[in-house]
């Protein structure tokens, strides 16, 4: 692997893709040897919109919603990203007389 001096990686010797930075610092391209694998798209706020292949045929986000994008540019709908509530009980006590404190992690999606 090769870095640039900002430490971002720029090149994977094992898969021979490069990958280019914008002016954010977040991948704007992946070329495996020459050819374009994915262009990466954002908002000046650095909110992903994109992810296509030079075909057109990719991932494009609106807000948390995922739509995978067929090369004649028609959308259907790919996923909602799953988002977790954490809730902490400290009413137990470990062996060694230490409060202990457990993170309970719960699923839900809106």
């Amino acid at each position: 692997m090769q870095y640039d001096q900002r430490g971002r990686m720029t090149h994977e010797t094992g898969d021979n893709r490069s990958i280019a930075y914008n002016y954010l610092d977040l991948p704007s391209q992946i070329k495996t040897g020459t050819v374009v694998s994915v262009n990466y798209s954002y908002l000046a706020d650095g909110m992903k919109i994109s992810a296509l292949t030079p075909s057109g045929e990719g991932l494009v986000y609106f807000g948390d919603f995922v739509y995978r994008q067929s090369s004649s540019g028609s959308l259907s709908f790919e996923s909602v990203p799953l988002r977790y509530h954490f809730t902490a009980k400290e009413d137990q006590e470990t062996d060694f007389g230490l409060p202990f404190t457990d993170f309970g992690a719960r699923q839900y999606s809106h």
